[in-house]
């Protein structure tokens, strides 16, 4: 971790090496870099309930559990963020086909599932949206019509944090139509778009393969 970084570091590389991080995120994993630069507010909190937090019932554990997952301010390492083919605003491709068959292949620990079930019957009438609290799968929560999205679109970044990013596009076959389609196959252009980066291309490949695209890589 951060702290074990700096404790081995020599003590002149560490404001340089920590303080000017560069994530790079591809796919989800992009959402997962840029939540590191983001003020929550309420904005998380807001998806379960309208009631103040402090009237949550449960173990102290627990609670701090749910509040360390919606609750948090940017990593202050953190510089820059490159985001590869990410569906900011979710994925048809996390339809009810694809979900039903990840719920039956994937199986999170129990410990995870029992805490949200056990905040939900401690608590009842608290929670507006129980089902963001019983997520099964990463693509249940890449459906475009989680809320997440928005309340991430509606997060303060992070000032000191400049954004990039790379679109995917799927080229089509030169046999029938040279144009490229507004998709990498996964997530579409209206998904991956982002309004405050600082810069933003467009690479034709596949979701699959796009980290290893020459053009992605030089970017």
């Amino acid at each position: 971790d951060l702290q074990t970084m700096r404790r081995d570091l020599d003590p002149k590389l560490q404001h340089r090496v920590l303080d000017n991080m560069v994530l790079v995120g591809h796919s989800m994993g992009g959402l997962v870099s840029r939540m590191q630069t983001l003020e929550s507010g309420n904005e998380f909190w807001s998806i379960l309930s309208d009631e103040p937090f402090e009237n949550v019932k449960g173990t102290d554990e627990d609670k701090q559990k749910l509040a360390a997952a919606l609750f948090f301010h940017p990593n202050p390492s953190i510089q820059r963020v490159i985001t590869i083919g990410t569906p900011h605003r979710g994925s048809d491709y996390a339809n009810d086909y694809t979900q039903w068959i990840a719920r039956n292949l994937i199986r999170l620990p129990s410990s995870l599932i029992e805490l949200g079930n056990s905040l939900i019957r401690q608590n009842p009438g608290v929670f507006r949206n129980t089902a963001f609290l019983t997520t099964t799968t990463s693509i249940d929560s890449l459906n475009p019509k989680s809320p997440i999205f928005p309340a991430m679109l509606r997060a303060r970044c992070a000032p000191w944090v400049r954004y990039h990013n790379i679109i995917v596009i799927i080229e089509k076959s030169k046999w029938f139509d040279s144009k490229s389609v507004d998709s990498d196959g996964v997530v579409t252009v209206d998904s991956a778009h982002m309004d405050d980066a600082v810069s933003e291309i467009v690479v034709a490949a596949q979701h699959s393969s796009i980290q290893s695209t020459p053009r992605s890589i030089l970017e």
